[in-house]
């Protein structure tokens, strides 16, 4: 929602309220949100995961259909409520993969998509990470937080020179995603369980996350419509995906 709020800001005004702090830079409202996502979607993984996690390509197979077919649904939504003026269908196929951003130096459909691409990698190193931390807790926190600074030094001193390359998307918030493990391994967050209806806010968000950034773009200045259109299209995102998990995917992972 965080994130919301900072599109729906751009829209009708050129300043952004943002702060300076050391060696991050300039942070804003949609860095802050997208460093909460990140920190939770570890913090997720690391209840939801067992210690030992045997299988490592199923681990990988049932986290890429997790968040895929919505992805790939939301792209196909978008494609027809935000029509595109000119692309490449290369161009288009390199987005459904979930790394446009990576190697288009932007994203042609979906801005917030690139973090598709970025949450997948990090899907690649939780079962390394988990395991680490049995044994080497501190050793691996601190390394994150290393090679996050090291990340974001690179990207506040090359901004032009190197504007989205691999590794500028990754490191920065690597830390916050290690965080958020760390953070369940030692047990300091409250094990209750939460209310039926945030849980089901809290799956409606990565929807509405998907379809809102377009929407609000291409129909501004009209933020009402575009806020009420972005939710509607994201429950009928939420509607499908969940069918697909439960008819579909569920039979197989």
């Amino acid at each position: 929602m965080i994130i919301v709020c900072f599109h729906s800001l751009e829209t009708i005004t050129p300043t952004i309220p943002t702060i300076s702090l050391p060696i991050v830079n300039i942070v804003g409202l949609g860095s802050l949100g997208t460093a909460l996502f990140v920190f939770v979607s570890g913090s997720v993984l690391a209840v939801s995961s067992t210690d030992k996690m045997q299988d490592y390509f199923l681990f990988i197979k049932k986290r890429f259909f997790r968040i895929y077919p919505a992805f790939w649904i939301a792209l196909m939504i978008l494609l027809i409520a935000v029509p595109l003026p000119y692309y490449h269908f290369s161009d288009i196929i390199i987005e459904f993969t979930g790394f446009g951003a990576f190697f288009l130096w932007e994203s042609l459909i979906d801005p917030a998509g690139w973090f598709i691409g970025l949450i997948f990698i990090y899907y690649l190193a939780f079962p390394f990470i988990s395991q680490g931390m049995e044994k080497y807790p501190y050793q691996i926190l601190g390394l994150s937080i290393v090679l996050s600074v090291f990340g974001l030094e690179i990207k506040n001193d090359f901004p032009l020179i190197m504007h989205n390359p691999l590794p500028l998307l990754i490191l920065p918030y690597f830390a916050v995603f290690v965080s958020g493990i760390f953070l369940v391994k030692k047990h300091w967050y409250p094990e209750t369980l939460s209310p039926a209806f945030i849980s089901l806010v809290s799956e409606f968000t990565f929807y509405l996350y998907l379809i809102h950034a377009p929407i609000l773009f291409y129909y501004q200045p009209n933020l009402v419509f575009s806020l009420v259109l972005s939710v509607f299209l994201s429950m009928f995102l939420m509607l499908i995906d969940t069918k697909i998990h439960n008819r579909i995917v569920g039979k197989y992972c």
